[in-house]
């Protein structure tokens, strides 16, 4: 089975890496050799360099990809949650991934952003709104759509397990079983 790069992308708070963990869960037990890639996780080990510039943000979705494309060589299929606001971004990843051969799958996990200042699991909103964080991504720094994603899924309206079918439903990943 030719693996597949699935990037899951959305507002911090929408739910990316809770999917992201699920669908690599869902695919590992059906014996499919797939890694998860969260932002924040590659941010405290690989990227702590980088901060959340316009220009630091595309430099850790580029090395994202090419740290995925080590794994996609190997025949593991990589499931990345990353806020990548950015099309233009997005894009470049795209064909960095599309241009080795492998099919780049592209996933906005849409919440609104008063949905995502509900949710705060990370705490991140009260400190924005206290006006401790600047420049932050959907309240003073731009979160574009995608304008062609692969799969939306709103997850607002839709529940985690409802959305995690509707992944798998989509089968990105040829299941082993």
């Amino acid at each position: 089975m030719k693996p597949v790069f699935i990037l899951l992308t959305g507002l911090s708070g929408s739910g990316k890496t809770t999917l992201g963990k699920g669908l690599t869960n869902y695919y590992s037990s059906r014996e499919n050799k797939v890694f998860h890639l969260d932002g924040d996780d590659l941010r405290k080990a690989l990227h702590c360099d980088l901060g959340f510039s316009k220009e630091d943000r595309h430099k850790q979705l580029i090395l994202t990809a090419e740290l995925s494309l080590s794994y996609l060589k190997k025949g593991i299929s990589v499931i990345v949650s990353l806020i990548a606001p950015y099309n233009d971004h997005r894009l470049g990843a795209k064909k960095l991934i599309e241009n080795e051969g492998f099919d780049f799958k592209l996933v906005y996990i849409d919440c609104s952003i008063e949905g995502c200042i509900e949710r705060d699991p990370k705490g991140l909103y009260k400190k924005v709104l206290k006006g401790e964080i600047k420049n932050f991504t959907g309240i003073d720094d731009p979160y574009e759509s995608p304008k062609q994603a692969d799969l939306h899924i709103q997850t607002e309206k839709v529940n985690y397990q409802n959305s995690l079918k509707k992944m798998i439903e989509h089968n990105f990943i040829k299941t082993e079983q």
